[in-house]
């Protein structure tokens, strides 16, 4: 693992940490603000600061990627983008039916607190939608994963990069359907080479779900 990997994971978990503690210190100093308010905006903020923290770590890469034949988006990344959508939400909809007869609530805690800040703050749905698929396929997808690949080969690489997807959602009861849904991304990751695929795929799931969720 290059060094610029190391300062974008350290970054990342950064980004999970400091929203929340800023948000907390915020909220027992101005009692009077919103809630909902003050969450949406210190994660969006960290959010848009990882952005540009990953992208300079990462530039060089970004530049050759850019430079590359098949350039930033292609015709053949489309084609695998509108299998990887149809591919997840099946994946999610078999793993969710395995957790209901291991006895698991199909509800999710995370879907039912996302859900309930993008009601009252809709600008929070960019975490959900844009922000949470770019982290997480380079954070799982290209550097843990890659790194696990020069050591093992796929099967194993993969399913460890997937449990520790699952893990970081922090929702211990659909670990499956989390796992699972790692597992695929790290596939399309690992067929096509093209990050932009799980990326774009992620992205379009979770805005399907979230679409899905908004309006019951």
């Amino acid at each position: 693992m290059s060094k610029n990997d190391r300062n974008v994971l350290i970054t990342y978990f950064l980004f999970l940490l400091i929203p929340g503690i800023l948000s907390a210190a915020l909220l027992t100093g101005f009692q009077s603000l919103d809630a909902y308010t003050v969450i949406s905006a210190s994660t969006l903020l960290g959010a848009i600061t990882a952005v540009a923290v990953f992208i300079y770590f990462l530039r060089d890469e970004i530049r050759l990627y850019r430079r590359a034949p098949a350039g930033i988006i292609n015709w053949k990344d489309v084609k695998w983008i509108l299998i990887a959508v149809p591919l997840l939400l099946l994946v999610q909809t078999l793993a969710a039916n395995i957790e209901i007869l291991l006895g698991v609530e199909p509800s999710s805690e995370n879907t039912e607190v996302i859900t309930e800040v993008v009601k009252e703050a809709p600008l929070f749905a960019f975490l959900p939608i844009l922000f949470a698929p770019f982290f997480e396929e380079i954070v799982f997808r290209k550097i843990i994963m890659g790194s696990f690949l020069q050591r093992w080969g796929f099967p194993i690489a993969s399913l460890a990069s997937a449990f520790l997807f699952g893990i970081a959602h922090a929702d211990p009861t659909h670990l499956i359907v989390y796992t699972s849904l790692g597992w695929t991304l790290a596939y399309l990751y690992h067929t096509t080479g093209r990050l932009i695929v799980p990326m774009a795929g992620h992205l379009l799931m979770n805005l399907f779900v979230l679409a899905v969720t908004l309006t019951l």
